[in-house]
């Protein structure tokens, strides 16, 4: 069956750090429109780049976790030891949560707030042998 969208330029008139971002708008037989986004390459570099510093930061987490095998830390107590962004933190912990390294142990008072905060350690061989 042959394909019948037609392609046709709608504008590229967008830039991103500098670079043109260019898409095309196909019409469907339903009426819809759908966009076909081309990305940059400095785009893509952009991602690899965010990709990369997760990785090092998620490293840098599991070395923490792993030095201290028995203690529990909230996501503040994460954020000043490892001097990092909340923001940054909070996807590491999920991400480590995910992968089963970390647990929720409960939850506790935050001294400095006073909210009650998930307490997170390390789990595995490293929390029994630690």
């Amino acid at each position: 069956m042959k394909d019948k969208r037609k392609a046709a330029p709608t504008g590229s008139g967008n830039t991103l750090a500098g670079e043109q971002i260019s898409y095309c708008k196909y019409s469907h037989r339903s009426g819809k429109s759908k966009r076909k986004i081309h990305f940059s390459d400095t785009q893509s570099q952009a991602f690899v780049a965010i990709q990369r510093l997760h990785e090092t930061e998620m490293r840098k987490a599991r070395k923490f976790f792993l030095e201290h095998p028995t203690r529990t830390y909230s996501r503040a107590d994460l954020v000043e030891a490892l001097k990092l962004p909340i923001n940054h933190i909070t996807q590491i912990v999920y991400d480590l949560l995910d992968a089963g390294f970390i647990r929720v142990t409960g939850k506790d008072r935050n001294p400095r707030s006073g909210i009650a905060v998930e307490m997170l350690q390390l789990t595995g061989k490293e929390a029994i042998n630690g």
